[in-house]
């Protein structure tokens, strides 16, 4: 991968994505089985605020329609709302996920993906402190994630999915378009056009 990365060393990154891309394909193929007739929209990880826990998570066509219902209803409720209903299609963590995350709690490439992120963190808690360290691992793991995610949408991983298909890496409690070195990694994954929804989610949101 290219080394743009300010935190983490270059041979760390690579173990984490190889780890991460290898759980990421088994995850996607469960969501194959489980979703034979309906079409994927959107596929995308979402973290805790430290970056240290995650989850996959993608949503179909049939959740896509009902997270559009919801938004009609939030919006007869709170006309003056300026968030858009389509732009709830954003928010990962209403999306329809149909597998369990905890099939993988026992797999080894979890437990060694963990096992790194927190020997990261702990290595940022004992540098100088006047050092921005834990905002650079987190800019880091957050570029390493939206590149394992190019890298899986070029190995023609994603199939039977929609014409508005998108991928997406979201932070809990963060806004992921007015940090630039954010926006910067998901300017990789995402065109114009859905990064300007992204933000207009954030905004209202």
């Amino acid at each position: 991968m290219e080394n743009n990365l300010k935190f983490i060393s270059i041979e760390v990154a690579d173990r984490i994505k190889k780890l991460f891309k290898s759980l990421a394909k088994d995850y996607i193929k469960l969501v194959y089985e489980e979703e034979e007739d309906d079409e994927i929209c959107s596929f995308g990880i979402f973290t805790d605020s430290d970056i240290s826990n995650y989850f996959f998570g993608y949503n179909t066509k049939e959740g896509l329609e009902e997270i559009i219902e919801e938004g009609k209803a939030y919006k007869r409720e709170f006309p003056e709302s300026k968030l858009k209903v389509d732009d709830l299609k954003w928010r990962l963590p209403e999306w329809t996920n149909g597998v369990d995350d905890e099939c993988f709690e026992e797999d080894k490439r979890e437990i060694e993906i963990f096992e790194i992120l927190e020997k990261q963190i702990s290595n940022t808690r004992n540098l100088n402190r006047d050092e921005n360290c834990f905002s650079d691992y987190k800019d880091d793991i957050f570029d390493i994630f939206c590149e394992t995610l190019l890298e899986l949408k070029k190995e023609n991983v994603f199939r039977q999915v929609s014409k508005d298909f998108f991928l997406i890496v979201q932070v809990a409690d963060s806004s992921m378009c007015r940090n630039k070195n954010r926006l910067k990694s998901l300017s990789r994954i995402l065109n114009q056009q859905q990064i300007s929804e992204l933000k207009r989610f954030e905004e209202v949101w």
